[in-house]
């Protein structure tokens, strides 16, 4: 046709990109947010969910660490033993 590259580039971006939003029914609720989610506050909200797991792992490793106890010896050593409340008591071989 005989444009300059600069113009043919600016068309073809124009075409591609896939066009604006479309019109969709309001009526659907999405747990994902729907067709263009983008909340604005997403950044805090994951960091707020990590923390959440976060904690929730903490406090579930310290009360499993508190609470865990072997009627039996292990025959090797086992990395739980380390952090054990009860280790020196169950295994004699640790005093």
């Amino acid at each position: 046709r005989g444009e300059r590259p600069a113009m043919a580039l600016r068309r073809s971006l124009q075409v591609l990109g896939g066009g604006g939003h479309y019109h969709y029914p309001k009526h659907v609720w999405s747990p994902a947010g729907g067709w263009w989610p983008s909340p604005p506050n997403w950044k805090r909200n994951t960091a707020i969910a990590f923390g959440a797991v976060g904690v929730l792992f903490t406090m579930t490793f310290f009360t499993s660490a508190s609470l865990e106890r072997r009627p039996m010896p292990p025959r090797a050593h086992i990395p739980s033993q380390s952090w054990c409340k009860h280790a020196k008591e169950d295994d004699p071989s640790l005093k």
